[in-house]
């Protein structure tokens, strides 16, 4: 049987980033599960084809509830993708670490044995972009309950048994074109589109800074204007916020689109992405006795967002992968092999014991 990082380097070979098709991925991991009961659940996002996967590997026994593993076979839109190389002990790749290091590391472990639980090892198609192959997977499999939904995100030796919701945004602001010169004082916050949008930012930061709720946000584009000389008509940003978890996003959604539509913007929702945290104290102490040894750290929030938002009414929840984080949608993203090698070992003994 072949090595886990081999394994892993066919995976970051085949490129599956959102504008291009899972198609070729969805049809490897057929491959490797070749006689499980398996389900493809096709979608599409702006014109791409797009696969999602269910995999069901029985146990003998059927001992009481099932088992998830939810992972994303998407990357990061990286333009710097490329085969897969192994340097000084790691392996280095588009998707290397987020997370087809978690799938590599998952399907070894699956493969390897029967285990005391049915396994569902789902694979979504979208998760670092619109998000709808998980909940396309959520409808598929929403009878069952399981005992626990693992999710291999890179945790950097960490347990989460929490995370944050996300809400990402995007605003537009209109003003009036016409000659620079004539842009003066009196009309220049209701003539210039980007002058608006500089009012909401500052109105964004000041409720950074007063409520308590928000845990991080960020502006991350903003567009608008033609030259000095001409007064902007359009400006465009996008920004997200993270919310603690039990906070009512809903409720939050609706006061920043009221205030930024006073100031003179127009809200649009680009994402919403629900929280999730861990209640089973039965599962947290079971899961704690295999990972503590193990030196995991034994819990904490995870800071990222994760598909797990989504499935959390189906089981508890928790994110453990190998890798850091930090590496993640980075140029030079990598994983150790010797987190793989532990990793595999980790959810083996969590498919035996849990």
């Amino acid at each position: 049987m072949e090595k886990t990082s081999n394994l892993l380097e066919k995976l970051v070979n085949i490129r599956s980033s959102p504008r291009v098709s899972n198609k070729e991925i969805a049809l490897f991991l057929e491959e490797l599960f070749k006689g499980f009961e398996k389900w493809k659940l096709r979608q599409e996002n702006d014109g791409v084809e797009l696969f999602n996967l269910i995999v069901k590997i029985p146990s003998d026994d059927r001992k009481g509830k099932p088992l998830m593993v939810l992972m994303h076979t998407d990357t990061v839109e990286g333009s710097w993708f490329q085969k897969a190389k192994v340097e000084s002990g790691k392996v280095i790749g588009l998707g290397s670490c987020d997370m087809k290091a978690g799938i590599a590391c998952i399907i070894k472990a699956a493969l390897k044995k029967k285990y005391p639980r049915d396994l569902y090892l789902c694979f979504s198609s979208d998760e670092e972009s619109k998000g709808k192959g998980a909940e396309l997977i959520k409808e598929r499999i929403t009878r069952e309950e399981f005992e626990l939904i693992l999710i291999p995100e890179p945790s950097s030796m960490n347990a989460y048994d929490s995370q944050n919701s996300c809400v990402a945004y995007q605003v537009f602001t209109r003003g009036k074109s016409k000659h620079g010169s004539l842009n003066r004082k009196e009309n220049n916050f209701g003539d210039n589109a980007i002058v608006k949008m500089s009012r909401i930012i500052n109105y964004l930061n000041k409720e950074l800074e007063e409520d308590k709720d928000i845990e991080s946000q960020n502006i991350g584009v903003i567009s608008g204007g033609v030259k000095t000389n001409i007064v902007p008509e359009n400006c465009y940003m996008k920004f997200e916020q993270r919310f603690k978890p039990g906070i009512n996003i809903d409720e939050k959604i609706k006061k920043t689109s009221s205030d930024i539509e006073e100031i003179g913007g127009k809200l649009d929702i680009r994402f919403k992405g629900d929280y999730f945290k861990l209640n089973n104290d039965s599962a947290r102490e079971r899961i704690r006795e295999i990972l503590e040894k193990r030196g995991v750290n034994c819990f904490e929030k995870f800071p990222a967002w994760s598909e797990a938002g989504i499935f959390k009414e189906l089981g508890p929840c928790m994110v453990l992968g190998p890798g850091n984080l930090e590496a993640a949608h980075t140029e030079n993203e990598y994983v150790d092999v010797k987190d793989l090698e532990l990793f595999e070992k980790i959810y083996e003994e969590i498919f035996e014991k849990i």
